[in-house]
This record gives C-alpha cells, structure tokens and sequence, in this order.
C-alpha cells in the first residue's frame, strides 16, 4: 500500500541557526582517543589493501565488483 504525504508533513524541523563567528569544523582537541585508535587502525588496514594490490596487478584490469571480491579474500587470509 502506498501512502502519500504532503509536502508539509515530510519537512523536517527547522534547526537553530549557528551562532555569528562560530567556528563549526572539528578541532583536534575535540577528538578522542577512540577516533585517533580507529583511525590508525584504518591507516594500518588500507596500507595492507595498498600492498595486495601492487603485488596483484592483474586485479586493475578486473571489474570493481571482482577486484573488491578477490581483496576481501586476500584480506581473510592475513
């Protein structure tokens, strides 16, 4: 069954404006620990997948849906 909705009911609530001057970005300092951890963590498993792909060049010819097969099965085997 399709339901259908007005515009009005599918807006979504309108959200205070930032204060003047307010600096939005993240800060390092804002940061935990837990994101730095995770973050090494990732840098550590994307020099893997950058390793198995220079000692597998014939994965660059393949299509991305075989290339991303074939590194998620190398990856299992470290």
């Amino acid at each position: 069954m399709l339901i259908w909705m007005s515009f009005a009911q599918t807006r979504l609530p309108a959200l205070p404006a930032p204060e003047e001057g307010r600096d939005l970005r993240a800060r390092r300092s804002d940061c935990g620990s837990d994101t730095d951890a995770a973050m090494r963590e990732l840098v550590q498993m994307m020099g893997k997948v950058a390793a198995l792909v220079r000692h597998h060049p014939e994965w660059r010819r393949q299509q991305p849906a075989e290339r991303m097969g074939n590194i998620l099965v190398a990856l299992r085997r470290l």
